[in-house]
């Protein structure tokens, strides 16, 4: 079954048109389909053989690629070697602003503090506290590594080459804000995928610009497609396999194999090139 109702953003730009009706429904989905396969998923579609992934990235992972240990090695890879389009969506960008950055300070001054206090509390638990001192220890261990980018001043300066890099390679898309709001709040309310675990429209929004910069590149040989995302809840993922709607919409767009990754897993398929 397919076909594709007369609804339209009337923006005047086809591949805008597209995206509105695959968001609002005027384009059939195999939904069904992908929600059959989603629950038989043995392993991941895409792997390191495959040249041209079509990759996009969420806030969250925008922010903390340089950071992490594969940074340097994901960031020469795509700079230099990576084959596919490389998809920034407009909304991420913002959130990188508003949310990311403003750890820096005053809030990354005040969480270092934080954690040294607890550190040097934790320094004072001994042998007889037994086995939950060590757990207390290790929990606090655990929670300064987490949050530790929060505040290493190196964190700001991997965060720059990742602009560079994408300055010199990525694409950065936007749909239309006010003809696309009314699409957002009906998701919302009937809790469609991405974002209807938070009380805005900044996922879906981060979404629609990752389906509109993945249409414009319809003409360009593409194996597979990939959006990296740190964020694990339910509205895109379950257990590291994609919401079957959000399968079903890529699909309507370009039908190549669709993944969530994050960015260990992008690491791996770095690693993994030949």
């Amino acid at each position: 079954m397919s076909g594709t109702s007369d609804m339209s953003a009337d923006s005047g730009d086809v591949d805008i048109d597209f995206i509105y009706n695959v968001l609002n429904r005027g384009t059939h989905l195999e939904a069904l389909a992908f929600l059959h396969d989603a629950l038989g998923t043995a392993g991941q579609a895409i792997t390191p053989a495959m040249d041209r992934v079509a990759i996009g990235f969420d806030a969250n992972a925008i922010f903390r690629i340089g950071s992490r240990k594969a940074g340097d090695d994901i960031i020469d890879y795509l700079r230099a070697k990576h084959e596919g389009p490389i998809i920034v969506p407009g909304q991420a960008l913002q959130e990188v602003w508003n949310n990311q950055l403003t750890v820096f300070t005053p809030l990354g001054k005040s969480l270092h503090t934080k954690m040294a206090e607890l550190e040097a509390e934790a320094a004072k638990i001994d042998h007889r506290f037994g086995t939950q001192g060590d757990a207390v220890r290790q929990s606090i261990d655990n929670l300064a590594t987490e949050f530790n980018e929060i505040f290493d001043a190196k964190t700001l300066e991997s965060f720059r080459k990742t602009l560079q890099l994408f300055l010199e390679v990525a694409e950065v898309s936007y749909v239309p804000r006010s003809d696309f709001r009314e699409i957002a709040v009906v998701r919302h309310e009937t809790k469609s995928p991405p974002g209807f675990k938070d009380a805005g429209h900044g996922d879906f929004f981060i979404w629609a610009d990752f389906l509109y910069g993945l249409r414009k590149k319809k003409d360009q040989e593409i194996d597979a497609i990939v959006l990296v995302t740190e964020d694990q809840k339910s509205d895109w993922s379950r257990s590291g396999i994609a919401h079957p709607v959000l399968s079903a919409e890529v699909a309507a767009v370009i039908a190549r194999p669709f993944e969530l990754w994050t960015i260990a897993k992008l690491a791996e398929y770095v690693e993994g090139r030949p």
